[in-house]
């Protein structure tokens, strides 16, 4: 994983750039001990960094692996950023790759879209839906 977050992982500029100017708390479901490693890498990588962390440190049910994305994410939510910043769904505008932690972000009413990865068209999936 060291490596893969050191050699291999890239991410999408023109995301960072639309983000510079928000306050944004990074919610990973990626292990706590990867923590430094993933945040110099951004930090190299992008020249930014957001304002805040949470990577996971909980176990799953089981015990044999990591707490779930979803699971994980709404724990940060509801121990931690609900708490400092208030539990009105319209402070928070999620972005998630992951379709049960979308949901989990809609169940929350926190309006969450998909991470594009069509750098082609780079915004599309931030963009609202329009009925015609």
């Amino acid at each position: 994983m060291s490596e893969f977050v050191a050699d291999i992982e890239k991410y999408r500029q023109w995301l960072v750039d639309l983000l510079k100017s928000e306050y944004v708390i990074l919610c990973t479901a990626r292990s706590e001990r990867f923590r430094d490693a993933t945040l110099e890498s951004i930090s190299s990588k992008t020249g930014w960094l957001p304002q805040q962390s949470y990577f996971n440190r909980w176990l799953n049910d089981a015990g044999d692996g990591p707490l779930e994305p979803h699971l994980a994410k709404k724990r940060y939510l509801t121990d931690s950023i609900f708490p400092r910043y208030g539990h009105d769904p319209s402070l928070y505008f999620g972005i998630d790759s992951f379709g049960g932690t979308r949901s989990m972000y809609q169940s929350l009413d926190i309006e969450c879209r998909d991470a594009n990865r069509d750098d082609s068209k780079p915004w599309s999936a931030l963009l609202p839906k329009l009925e015609p």
